[in-house]
């Protein structure tokens, strides 16, 4: 995702474990307007994201998923990054067919004809 961003020139910012130190400085910022921060499930646990007056009228905090994680709590966790202590926001989960938890889901799957 980051160098797809990249190449569009977007600048961004990547929040994984590897950036501990820089953790709160980058949460700090994915809550101002225009800023973009790419997350990995594991990053920024227990870190609240402020939104400025910008983004509040703009209608909040906007959360892009681009999977799902096998554990619903993880999935949620995530959705309500997008509207913590009453704030606006939105979340969107993009799903590939041949993502594992689809390709679980269609194994339990009945068809009828």
């Amino acid at each position: 995702m980051s160098r797809m961003l990249n190449l569009r020139g977007i600048k961004h910012n990547v929040l994984n474990a590897k950036q501990h130190q820089r953790e709160a400085e980058i949460v700090a910022e994915a809550g101002h307007a225009g800023n973009v921060t790419i997350a990995t499930n594991m990053a920024g646990r227990g870190t609240d994201i402020k939104i400025n007056d910008l983004v509040k009228k703009a209608g909040g905090l906007a959360i892009v998923a681009t999977e799902r994680h096998d554990s619903r709590r993880v999935d949620r966790q995530l959705r309500g990054r997008a509207g913590r202590q009453g704030d606006l926001g939105s979340s969107q989960f993009y799903v590939s067919m041949e993502d594992n938890l689809m390709r679980l889901s269609n194994q339990n799957c009945r068809h009828y004809g």
